[in-house]
């Protein structure tokens, strides 16, 4: 019986390596290794829907709800940067347990996490709320250490920006869709039929994990003890950093959008994130394509150009069309800098290790959202909106010379 091989990207029998002459193959050899490889990745890419659009529907809503119930905009920041904070703290263990267990292990409780806390949220007042933000944020770092490996195990080793960007791509649409789906029915039914949605969204995922046959996750030949180098990696460092920077911005965007669309007038943030999103559709995968072309950097650049043009424009938007015009420069700005930063970890990981490279990079974007909505609230307190999103832009800036840095280091260090 074939097997999908992840090392090769070829087919053949359990835990064999196949050549590069075998790689090439027929046509029909081809044709056969698309179809073992189809399934596992529809199913993993219907996980992914499902978890995304859990969080997805919340995501203009929870920030106007928490103010709502008597919150400021730097409790605001904190409360919704707990989920990242959970996530933190979840994913480098996820990402050991996906290496060594399976990938669907950490899966499946991820998603049973994510549809307990979204029944938490209909359930919470305002002093409990932080706890079912923090649940809600171990079972999102439990799924995402896992997803994304599945993915980069699917895929030949020069495909990975590609396959990354398809990936990219289903997120972009639960995005596209998630927000105005939550809006809506929160204004036309209730808000609590919103959360049991993004609930049974959760669920979905954990069920739908159990039919994902999977390649399962090379393995060393002897058993490490679990330390820090085997939570973290020091492959995944520089990508890491970039990751750091521009979440930092991703941050400050989903918190605030959904406060200062309010505050200037310009409705809800739905469309904002309908046209971002929409975007990311789009690019994500050319993103990633160039990415795979071109050389990771060549791609991460203009993305923070890119994202520093986009903050400067939001900081002065009072009107639809520069709110619009500043979602798609954030889109291109998403669509160049993650896939690729992603796939530039992986090119520097070993097999074993693929999940606790992916789980550092992600855990340095949960860290940056975390902090990047904890500062931005107090900076959107004490000098507003316009000084908010020129400080991100100056972060943008700071990012594009994190990127050049670790790009000219790995040029030198691989001559």
């Amino acid at each position: 019986m074939l097997q999908y091989n992840p090392r090769t990207g070829s087919a053949g029998k359990p835990g064999s390596y196949t050549g590069g002459a075998e790689m090439a193959g027929t046509k029909a050899r081809r044709a056969e290794l698309a179809g073992v490889a189809a399934v596992p990745m529809a199913v993993l890419l219907l996980v992914v829907l499902c978890v995304y659009a859990s969080t997805y529907l919340l995501i203009s809503l929870l920030p106007v709800h928490i103010r709502n119930m008597g919150h400021s905009e730097a409790s605001v920041g904190t409360i919704m940067s707990l989920f990242s904070i959970a996530a933190l703290l979840t994913r480098p263990f996820a990402g050991v347990l996906a290496d060594r267990a399976g990938r669907a292990y950490s899966i499946f409780i991820g998603g049973l996490f994510i549809g307990v806390s979204c029944i938490g949220y209909a359930m919470s007042g305002p002093n409990t709320i932080w706890l079912a933000r923090f649940i809600n944020g171990i079972g999102w770092g439990a799924v995402t250490a896992a997803t994304a490996t599945v993915a980069a195990d699917l895929a030949p080793p020069n495909r990975r920006g590609t396959v990354l960007g398809v990936y990219g791509t289903v997120t972009g649409l639960a995005l596209a869709v998630g927000p105005s789906v939550g809006i809506w029915l929160s204004h036309h039914v209730s808000l609590n039929v919103s959360f049991i949605v993004a609930s049974v969204c959760g669920f979905g995922a954990a069920v739908a994990i159990l039919f994902l046959h999977a390649p399962a996750p090379p393995r060393l030949a002897t058993r490490q003890r679990i330390g820090m180098a085997q939570l973290f990696t020091k492959s995944a460092v520089g990508p890491a950093l970039i990751m750091l920077c521009f979440s930092l911005i991703y941050g400050t965007v989903l918190t605030f959008i959904p406060l200062m669309t309010i505050d200037r007038g310009l409705g809800d943030s739905g469309p904002f994130f309908a046209i971002f999103a929409v975007g990311l559709i789009f690019l994500r995968i050319s993103g990633g394509g160039l990415s795979d072309r071109l050389g990771r950097f060549a791609v991460i650049g203009p993305g923070f150009v890119s994202c520093a043009i986009a903050m400067f424009v939001l900081a002065y938007t009072h009107s639809q069309l520069t709110l619009f015009s500043g979602a798609i420069l954030f889109a291109i700005a998403f669509a160049f800098v993650q896939p690729a930063s992603q796939a530039w970890a992986i090119d520097h990981s070993p097999d074993h290790a693929r999940a606790t490279t992916l789980s550092t990079v992600v855990a340095a974007q949960d860290f940056g959202i975390s902090f990047g909505a904890i500062g931005a609230g107090f900076i959107a307190d004490g000098l507003g909106y316009t000084s908010l999103f020129i400080v991100a832009m100056g972060v943008a800036v700071c990012g594009l010379a994190v990127a050049a840095t670790v790009h000219f280091k790995t040029a030198r260090a691989s001559v």
